[in-house]
């Protein structure tokens, strides 16, 4: 993998992994204003006003990560496609996993075939 991939493919993770820290405190912070009393109607809709404040930040901290996971991800398969090598941090991706248990199966299909056939004519 190029250089310049890799240090997007890092730079990425750790804007994801800044993302996902900001997104459990802003959740923190629901669960304690959850938690909080409120005397009256003025506090009432403060207190919903801070939750649609807290509840929109969420979401657009979500879109946020889905949108950085699918660049992360593509430019790994990129520089894979590219360079032919696995980078490290997808030594066992789920893709990786995938093919290698088709090739596990067929070559099981193809070994139950032959040894069925090896046994019919016995």
């Amino acid at each position: 993998m190029a250089e310049p991939e890799e240090k997007m493919i890092k730079q990425l993770e750790n804007q994801i992994r800044d993302l996902k820290r900001e997104l459990a405190e802003i959740q923190k912070n629901q669960a304690l204003l959850r938690l909080q009393p409120c005397r009256g109607d003025s506090e009432i809709r403060g207190k919903d006003t801070k939750f649609y404040e807290l509840d929109s930040r969420v979401s657009a901290i979500n879109e946020t990560i889905r949108g950085m996971t699918r660049k992360r991800q593509l430019l790994i398969s990129e520089a894979t496609i590219r360079g032919n090598d696995t980078p490290p941090s997808s030594k066992n991706s789920y893709s990786d996993v995938t093919q290698r248990t088709q090739k596990n199966t067929r070559f099981r299909v193809q070994n139950e075939k032959s040894t069925d056939f090896d046994s019919s004519h016995d």
